[in-house]
């Protein structure tokens, strides 16, 4: 089967948007997102979600009126069911989404270097958000056994969660565990092959 490529899939926009429906417009602007979003994503941008992937690709959403207001048009479209796109504004937006595409399409792949360096300031980075909710929920753990241990009925529970944790990290248990981690892995690997015959080409 051939590769499907960027027009195919922006044809499925073309398709929606000819049915000149208020459904076929919001699933114009749903689908140009998804194509969008992907694109980045194989250049090798973090983030989760558009935005973020944009500001890591280096550019500034003020800085890009059209594609920052057909954004909003498509939070606009999923959080709002009575929300009605008229003809102009549908056209607006896809033509936003189908410029950058067509730009971000025609880079290059990040460099395995520069990939680490994203995903450092997008993880692990003291000012991410990820980094800072682990740290968090690391305290609040650690907290939490403190509080158990520090009075009779604490350390009753601390005892049955002990138990309960012998249970499931039991050898058993343990390679059962591994034998399934091990059929997802050659099962998502299949898939993930399978699936790239048909991917947007780069």
């Amino acid at each position: 089967m051939k590769p499907r490529t960027n027009e195919d899939y922006w044809g499925e926009v073309e398709s929606c948007m000819s049915e000149e429906t208020a459904s076929g417009y919001k699933m114009a602007i749903i689908e140009a997102d998804k194509i969008l979003r992907f694109v980045l994503k194989q250049k090798g941008y973090p983030g989760k979600d558009l935005r973020q992937q944009i500001f890591y690709a280096g550019w500034r959403l003020d800085d890009k009126t059209g594609l920052n207001k057909a954004i909003a048009k498509k939070e606009e479209v999923i959080n709002n069911l009575e929300y009605r796109l008229s003809t102009f504004e549908a056209e607006d937006a896809t033509e936003a989404y189908k410029e950058a595409i067509l730009h971000f399409s025609s880079k290059k792949t990040l460099k395995l270097k520069d990939r680490l360096v994203l995903y450092y300031t997008h993880y692990l980075s003291i000012k991410s958000k990820f980094f800072q909710k682990s740290v968090v929920s690391f305290l609040a753990f650690f907290l939490a056994i403190k509080v158990l241990d520090s009075t009779e009925i604490g350390r009753q529970v601390w005892q049955k969660l002990i138990i309960i944790a012998n249970f499931i990290f039991s050898w058993f248990l343990v390679f059962l565990l591994l034998g399934g981690s091990i059929l997802v892995i050659v099962i998502g690997s299949f898939l993930y092959f399978e699936k790239g015959k048909t991917r947007i080409k780069e």
